[in-house]
């Protein structure tokens, strides 16, 4: 996922950041391979295709983008699905790990999700080799959706200072290498992305 050093209440936000690494110019479109050419464009698609279910919008306490629900969601119901546009064997800034040596770049609005340490959505592996992203209780409409960093990466490219303003703050966010105990007590598995599950001897060595 993008990455920042942000230190803000509420969810852990990122800066806005389209470009993917390797490529000569704008994210690549969800569904063919020509280029949007804005950020706003991109966020626009995102929100018209994705309308009546959630949407990108500021914060509005000024943290930057979110990602919102137009409408109730159940626990266990997908809220967000997403596809891989771009994949690396290590970790970028803007990346989310699906394997040990599996890093992608995927669309919007997933791309937005901010962080949480008591996260309402978590992230389910997809036929595209990237995440759904699904409701672990209850969501009402206008609720700001987000996931654990930590639950789908091992180890960030950079670390975060996070202030999401949950008693389950884990302050500094490196990923699951570092906080494994720490996530452990506050998460059930179900929550962690399958490869933190796999055996640990295949782990980066």
């Amino acid at each position: 996922m993008m990455r920042g050093r942000w230190r803000k209440l509420g969810a852990t936000v990122r800066p806005i950041l389209t470009d993917i690494p390797g490529s000569s110019l704008m994210s690549l479109n969800r569904s063919t391979t020509s280029h949007f050419s804005s950020a706003t464009q991109e966020i626009n698609e995102a929100n018209e295709r994705c309308l009546g279910s959630v949407q990108i919008n500021r914060t509005a306490d000024g943290r930057g983008y979110g990602i919102f629900a137009m409408r109730h969601f159940a626990p266990g119901e997908r809220v967000i699905e997403s596809i891989a546009l771009k994949s690396f064997d290590k970790p970028h800034s803007h990346s989310i790990q699906v394997d040990w040596k599996s890093h992608v770049y995927i669309d919007l609005p997933a791309r937005f999700l901010n962080h949480m340490c008591d996260p309402n959505l978590r992230a389910q592996l997809n036929d595209s080799n990237a995440y759904d992203f699904v409701a672990l209780r209850t969501i009402e409409e206008g609720t700001e959706v987000g996931h654990d960093y930590e639950t789908t990466e091992y180890e960030l490219s950079e670390p975060i200072q996070c202030g999401c303003g949950s008693p389950k703050c884990r302050k500094v966010l490196k990923g699951f290498r570092y906080n494994e105990s720490e996530i452990l007590k506050t998460h059930d598995q179900q929550v962690l992305s399958p490869y933190l599950l796999s055996n640990k001897a295949i782990r980066l060595t």
